[in-house]
């Protein structure tokens, strides 16, 4: 990733890239959660073991918004993620289907906005993974 090329944009986009860092590095840290509580009531091995790999997937998402967001400001912005508790785990798999989806619309609505290549690489991958959630949860309802 050219970090300079990130940082060589717009005054007008960053300030509005800021912005939706911030709640992008927020969502993925509770998404990241999230789907590590509703490990705890997967059926199988399986499903235990494709909803942890969810919840690194949604980290390091996390993790990529929170080292951009650093470049950008030089400072670090950490939210605080409240306790989920999950009690349907059929419902919450439907719930993170709709989630993903949203999740993959925005981002790529960002890819299309994207003033750079690089900015669009970063958008591209992270919608990229959000997809392949959102496909590949309806396997945990069988």
């Amino acid at each position: 990733m050219n970090i300079d090329r990130l940082i060589d944009c717009d005054k007008e986009y960053e300030s509005y890239i800021i912005s939706n860092l911030k709640n992008y590095i927020t969502d993925e840290l509770i998404d990241s959660h999230y789907y590590e509580e509703l490990s705890h009531l997967a059926p199988s091995n399986v499903a235990k073991d494709l909803l942890l790999s969810f919840s690194e997937d949604e980290k390091n998402h996390a993790e990529l918004f929170g080292q951009i967001y650093y470049y950008l400001r030089a400072s670090h912005y950490t939210p605080e993620i409240s306790y989920i508790k999950i009690n349907d785990y059929k419902e919450s798999i439907i719930q993170k289907m709709n989630d993903e989806i949203k999740d993959y619309e925005e981002y790529s609505k960002q890819y299309l906005n994207a003033p750079t290549i690089e900015w669009q690489n970063i958008f591209f991958v992270v919608r990229d993974t959000e997809a392949q959630h959102a496909m590949r949860l309806p396997s945990l309802l069988e």
